[in-house]
């Protein structure tokens, strides 16, 4: 692996930790803050917020965890499933994550999905060709 894939595989293995400390923090850090709570889309009062926090927060943990996987025992030993998962999963997710978001009235969530959809994509695209089938 020369110096560049390991960095992108680096990148995404950072990305995919991101996710779970985020998704680990969500349920306890949000009633932290509750002028986040009032944005959050479904928020009719604070304690939906909270509700929607815990529901979100596992679950992106759980998808970074998932992640973490592919990036460690794929993308790092340059095996193409590993991009290809990637790739997959997050045109599985993205679409539908902006379109619940847009649907809630929540363009940040629709530019969160963007970013992080981007931050995913580009490296798995161009890593997948120079990989082992």
């Amino acid at each position: 692996m020369n110096a560049a894939e390991r960095r992108l595989g680096q990148f995404l293995l950072l990305l995919a930790a991101a996710h779970v400390a985020l998704g680990l923090a969500m349920p306890f850090a949000l009633p932290l803050l509750p002028g986040v709570l009032a944005q959050m889309p479904y928020a009719e009062s604070a304690e939906a917020a909270r509700f929607w926090s815990r529901v979100f927060g596992p679950t992106l943990a759980a998808w970074g965890m998932l992640a973490c996987f592919v990036v460690r025992h794929g993308v790092q030993r340059r095996e193409r499933w590993g991009c290809d998962a990637l790739i997959l999963s997050a045109l599985c997710w993205a679409p539908l994550d902006a379109w619940l978001c847009w649907q809630a009235g929540f363009p940040a969530g629709i530019v969160l999905d963007a970013v992080v959809c981007t931050a995913i994509l580009v490296p798995a695209l161009w890593l997948r060709p120079r990989f082992n089938p």
